[in-house]
């Protein structure tokens, strides 16, 4: 019988035969999923783990040996080479959300704050999808509204900002300002 002629409605509560080597080769194909489903997720929280440890092994511990033995690069015996590298990083938290923004906006950092609107609409509502934003509450619309700075343009803004101006502790917390220190590994070309 062809899979066409089979009408799948007629028999859907209608009991058919099985051999037992059909039943055999379904325990069997369920059996290899569970013992892959269960590989994968051990091979997962190792791999979580690991990664763990390397970020571990990358930012703290050799940094912290490269600096104790005041290096700032070291060739291992391999050709690898490594290199201490520091990075100024910054995040506003939600705390400090309001002050950064002011203050960016009246010291020259306006340019970075993303001013998200963001609209739901059903399907066949393209049209009113398009009016401008002011027009919003007038018309009754809900929208979310979300004012950020992209992580990427507030680290390039602070480290401008750092390197031509001095500015205090308090205003480094307001930006979340913190230094990454990480070695980074290159290995030789084989």
């Amino acid at each position: 019988m062809t899979e066409e002629a089979i009408n799948y409605d007629d028999i859907a509560d209608e009991a058919l035969p099985v051999t037992d080597d059909e039943i055999k080769s379904i325990a069997i194909l369920a059996e290899r999923q569970i013992a892959l489903e269960d590989w994968i997720e051990k091979a997962e929280e190792r791999l979580k783990e690991g990664k763990k440890r390397l970020m571990k092994i990358t930012s703290e511990e050799l940094p912290d040996a490269m600096r104790v033995a005041g290096v700032k690069e070291f060739a291992l015996a391999n050709g690898a080479e490594l290199k201490l590298d520091s990075k100024l990083r910054s995040n506003i938290t939600k705390a400090n959300e309001d002050a950064a923004m002011t203050w960016l906006r009246e010291n020259g950092g306006a340019d970075i704050i993303r001013n998200k609107v963001e609209l739901s609409f059903g399907a066949s509502e393209d049209a009113r999808a398009e009016e401008l934003t002011s027009e919003l509450e007038e018309k009754g619309f809900d929208f979310n509204q979300k004012v950020t700075v992209p992580w990427n343009s507030l680290d390039a803004f602070i480290r401008v900002e750092l390197a031509e101006n001095e500015h205090d502790e308090a205003w480094e917390k307001m930006f979340g300002v913190y230094r990454q220190t990480s070695v980074k590994i290159v290995r030789p070309k084989a």
